[in-house]
């Protein structure tokens, strides 16, 4: 954006911010299409445009009054940049940074010795200048901001966190800016009744929208160096039932990480992580009224009939072997096997005429839905 807008003086042609910005984001998307899904450019663009539509809209002092519109303008650019990226955040990251202002105006303070001290050092770097003094006077801005974050980030209330909510919400937001442009740049007090009309609307339904029920799931998770049986009972706990025997509480790490949402979203407030016993190889688990065994090594003395049968990494017998000891109705070929076996195995159930699931071919998880 920068570049068409200086390019634009140097030939002494009249530019458009937002028009400069919006061939910044065609030029951009034209070399890297799938740019447009990324979090950094759909923030990076959202802020700059609301900065161009609302911050000096929303600065109360007038420019001719250099100094005091300057200072002003640091809290105007800081919300508006908020604006337009509040609600992107809230999406992506499920929480909003309740002191934003605070870590706004110091980075937008810092930003332009960082960004001039750091060409001003590309440029001394390329004449072969090596300017230590410049390239730690950078570092030191650098860390203020990082400092001033850390800050920020623990003082009580820093967040508001666990928010769920769709990302379609987007377009009637997009809806609620128009409206508040139309207002500040008219001050009308129909198009203000409009706008607040519209916060309402938009909080309303907000307010309104259903959460996921908890009600009992089981799935397969995503894995390839292991495979986790996922099992919501419905109640306060979520079961992860692994073939990993050793670094239980690696996958419970992991687990948390990758549930978290799953988990807040159906008020589940803990997590536990077990694998088969020692000296035993598989584990069986009733579920809607359906036994699924996860077969983790050879077939064990112990067998019995289940629904279902998962084979996974560890799984060394023959799929008639299999079969004659567990007379599964299903087997699920768990995608942290290797291809060459789950190929194998496929194989055998095809030609035994054992109905088969391969996650391999049908994708990462399977939901309990696919288990009737």
């Amino acid at each position: 954006m920068a570049t068409i807008m200086l390019a634009a003086r140097i030939i002494e042609r009249r530019s458009s911010p937002l028009n400069s910005l919006c061939a910044a984001a065609l030029v951009i998307l034209l070399l890297d299409p799938p740019a447009l899904y990324s979090i950094s450019f759909q923030m990076s663009f959202s802020a700059v445009a609301s900065i161009l539509l609302f911050a000096r809209a929303l600065n109360p002092v007038s420019p001719r009054r250099r100094i005091a519109y300057n200072c002003v303008a640091y809290i105007t650019v800081s919300a508006s940049a908020m604006l337009g990226t509040g609600l992107i955040a809230a999406i992506y990251f499920h929480s909003f940074p309740a002191y934003f202002l605070l870590t706004n105006i110091a980075a937008a303070m810092l930003l332009p010795l960082i960004i001039g001290g750091g060409l001003l050092l590309v440029i001394s770097e390329a004449g072969g200048l090596d300017l230590y003094w410049l390239s730690q006077g950078i570092d030191l801005c650098f860390s203020a901001i990082t400092h001033v974050t850390r800050w920020t980030a623990s003082l009580p209330g820093a967040y508001i966190d666990n928010i769920y909510i769709p990302a379609w919400l987007v377009i009637p937001y997009a809806v609620i800016l128009v409206t508040l442009k139309l207002w500040l740049n008219s001050r009308k007090p129909l198009h203000g009744a409009i706008f607040a009309t519209a916060v309402t609307a938009m909080t309303v339904l907000t307010a309104s929208l259903p959460r996921p029920d908890n009600q009992p799931a089981l799935y397969i998770g995503r894995g390839t160096q292991h495979t986790d049986l996922v099992v919501n009972d419905g109640g306060h706990t979520l079961r992860i039932i692994t073939s990993r025997h050793q670094e239980l509480e690696a996958v419970k790490a992991r687990a948390e990480f990758r549930y978290r949402d799953y988990m807040v979203k159906r008020s589940i407030d803990s997590l536990s992580v077990t694998a088969p016993q020692p000296g035993t190889n598989d584990t069986t688990i009733i579920f809607k009224g359906k036994r699924i065994t996860l077969l983790t090594g050879r077939i064990g003395n112990d067998s019995h009939h289940t629904d279902y049968l998962i084979t996974c990494r560890g799984t060394r017998d023959s799929i008639a072997a299999i079969a004659a000891a567990y007379g599964p109705d299903t087997i699920i070929i768990s995608r942290d096997l290797d291809i060459r076996r789950a190929e194998k195995y496929a194989s055998e159930c095809r030609r035994l005429g054992i109905p088969y699931i391969s996650l391999r071919e049908r994708g990462w998880s399977l939901p309990a839905a696919s288990m009737r």
